[in-house]
């Protein structure tokens, strides 16, 4: 298990792989947990995530892990790179954890939830984005911008769904609702507050 929470525990932990390039192959669990520094001056909190940058390089070298945490990160705000990075850490993982990650716009949620071809287990939690996005999947919108090789529909197998009411649950549903294989979602933890928006939640469960 790897929790990484700041800029030293990357300095540690690449010291280590110096060391013993080995214990890569070891690592199941990744956390990349960040924290809150001050607020800025609308009185929002401050993510001090930028140091993810910095683990960026390690992730293609994470290749066996199966559960992946972000916590308080902004993936807008992260380099292209870090963001292309983390496709060496993705296509293992079968449980991921999103708590009060936030995106630009949600059709960003989409290209992310969507590089998980292995994805089993989804917690979602807090999750946020700026700006609602032309839906992507209107036949007029423009194609999401996701790696081929990451859109292996066919093998995620989505079992384990959760929710909460901090999210806007419709936007996930709706991506679920649309992929080509059939749902085997088993457990469902829904907060729905959209209550005026609550028919994909009843086509998901008729699914």
């Amino acid at each position: 298990n790897l929790r990484l929470r700041h800029g030293d525990d990357v300095t540690r932990f690449r010291a280590l792989l110096t060391s013993t390039p080995t214990i890569a192959h070891c690592v199941r669990k990744l956390s990349l947990s960040a924290d809150y520094d001050g607020r800025s001056a609308d009185g929002t909190a401050k993510e001090d995530d930028a140091w993810v940058n910095g683990a960026a390089e390690l992730f293609p070298l994470l290749d066996h892990v199966t559960t992946l945490a972000l916590a308080r990160v902004r993936w807008h705000a992260l380099d292209a790179e870090t963001r292309a990075a983390f496709a060496g850490v993705s296509k293992s993982v079968r449980q991921l954890f999103l708590f009060e990650v936030s995106f630009h716009a949600s059709r960003d949620v989409i290209a992310f939830l969507s590089a998980f071809p292995a994805l089993s287990d989804l917690y979602f939690q807090a999750v946020s984005w700026k700006t609602a996005s032309p839906s992507p999947f209107d036949e007029s919108a423009t194609s999401l911008q996701v790696p081929d090789a990451l859109l292996d529909a066919s093998r995620m197998q989505l079992s384990y769904l959760f929710l909460d009411p901090k999210s806007s649950p419709t936007l996930v549903t709706e991506w679920l609702l649309q992929r080509p294989e059939e749902p085997r979602l088993q457990t469902i933890q829904l907060c729905w507050r959209e209550l005026e928006n609550t028919k994909s939640v009843g086509d998901l469960l008729q699914a």
